[in-house]
């Protein structure tokens, strides 16, 4: 038996493969659902816009000038992730009061699911009753001003060790 396959005939395999269903992909998503995408900067296949982050400037300059010539909402593909960048304060006053509940979630990822116990964590929770309920007691029991009073003496100790560190 011989199993010599020259490596650079499998990286061109496997690239071919990942170009063409990165294309499949993109049509599916654009045919698919008739939702119209907010204006995007040209991306690349599997990797998306990483490419345009990968500057020595700091990312919220490049997002600034980003939305300077695409406007001030920007439709990112951060690999797999679709990501949606809101520069304008108005819009993101409209997303956090009216349309609140459509970007409340975030999104489920693996290690969330295997690390929050199946989402169960308050900050890894999807947003609906079970987050909803998990708020409400850390706020009655976790951020209430008699438990907040109650470790107020560790406070104090932090701040004065802070301060001898600092002097």
């Amino acid at each position: 038996r011989n199993y010599d396959v020259p490596s650079s005939g499998i990286v061109v395999v496997f690239a071919l493969a990942a170009l063409f269903l990165q294309i499949l992909n993109q049509r599916r998503t654009r045919s698919g659902n008739g939702k119209k995408k907010p204006p995007h900067p040209p991306s690349w296949p599997i990797i998306g816009h990483l490419h345009l982050l990968q500057q020595k400037r700091p990312i919220h300059r490049i997002l600034s000038s980003l939305s300077q010539t695409y406007g001030p909402i920007i439709h990112l593909q951060l690999g797999f992730r679709p990501i949606l960048v809101i520069s304008s304060s108005d819009l993101a006053k409209q997303c956090f009061t009216t349309s609140d509940k459509a970007f409340a979630s975030r999104p489920r990822l693996s290690g969330a699911k295997y690390l929050g116990y199946n989402y169960k964590i308050f900050g890894l929770a999807p947003y609906g009753s079970y987050w909803r309920n998990l708020r409400k007691m850390c706020t009655l029991h976790i951020f209430s001003a008699i438990r907040i009073d109650s470790f107020k003496h560790v406070r104090v100790e932090e701040i004065s060790a802070l301060n001898s560190f600092i002097t």
